[in-house]
């Protein structure tokens, strides 16, 4: 079993759920979403105060069967990139 654990900061809660739902795939129950050999939790955490902006949080864990795990997240990394300067 191998664990990818993320936080993403700036990203809202809604659109990591969005991103997961993308997939197509997986059972959804309350803040998990289960797969054939791999399993995503995520939650939202407090903000952090960086200057003048409070940024949100969000914890993220896929976890499962190695060859499941790296499928899943070259599927999902690409919608958790975000531009800025």
């Amino acid at each position: 079993m191998v664990e990818i654990v993320k936080e993403f900061r700036g990203i809202p809660l809604w659109v990591v759920e969005a991103n997961v739902k993308s997939l197509g795939e997986g059972a959804y129950e309350g803040s998990q979403c289960h797969g054939h050999g791999w399993t995503i939790e995520i939650s939202e955490l407090p903000p952090v105060k960086l200057g003048a902006l409070n940024l949100g949080r969000v914890w993220f864990r896929l976890h499962g069967d190695e060859t499941e795990v790296a499928r899943i997240w070259k599927a999902l990394a690409p919608g958790f990139l975000r531009g800025g300067g």
